[in-house]
């Protein structure tokens, strides 16, 4: 995985967009998305650009780890045990098991898969004439996986300027998720790197 440290690089300078912008002749939202790791491709006259404007290497502007990740993210509908309807209405909301997986790869091949577990909790909102469902989701790393201390051994050597990255993949996909299914934007609330308390309790 390689990510830029452009936003990073910035701040240190006390330089905005707007007068990046001028310097190097790239646009703006151009360089928004680079700053925001959003663009998959940067060209290399781009690069030389940054690069020469803020003054730094190559070593200096990027960051690597050896690891490519995604995400799949699935609800378990059928286990209604909390679900509420009005049948009369047709409205139906409830609170559901809630899954998440992140993939790990190394040169193309998948090396590991790491599962967080939580909750899918639908909150009605009612407009006078109509219910639209507002998703609460919340996960975190699945202390009942055989592999958990294993997993979080691995979540610990992941430095922190990429763990934003990791955790934006899976609101993007959960994002896509309740798009697709039609629901209201949902609040998401997710730990998926562990925290100290959880490297206390394991003695790491």
């Amino acid at each position: 995985m390689l990510r830029n440290n452009l936003a990073r690089l910035m701040v240190d300078r006390g330089i905005k967009t707007l007068h990046l912008s001028n310097e190097t002749g790239i646009a703006r939202s151009t360089i928004t998305k680079i700053a925001n790791n959003q663009s998959d491709k940067i060209g290399i006259d781009t690069i030389n650009k940054l690069l020469g404007a803020l003054d730094v290497r190559p070593s200096d502007f990027f960051d690597y780890i050896p690891y490519d990740f995604d995400f799949t993210f699935d609800v378990d509908f059928e286990d209604d045990s909390q679900s509420n309807e009005i049948p009369e209405e047709g409205w139906q909301w409830g609170t559901y098991p809630a899954y998440a997986f992140l993939n790990v790869y190394r040169n193309g091949s998948k090396i590991k898969t790491i599962e967080y577990s939580g909750s899918f909790d639908e909150e009605p909102m009612h407009n006078g004439f109509d219910m639209t469902l507002k998703p609460h989701i919340y996960l975190n790393l699945a202390k009942e996986a055989k592999d958990y201390k294993d997993n979080l051994k691995f979540l610990s050597t992941i430095p922190v300027q990429f763990q934003t990255d990791i955790k934006n993949i899976l609101e993007v996909k959960i994002s896509s998720y309740c798009e697709s299914s039609n629901y209201l934007t949902p609040e998401v609330r997710i730990e998926i790197f562990p925290l100290v308390r959880d490297w206390k309790n394991e003695n790491f």
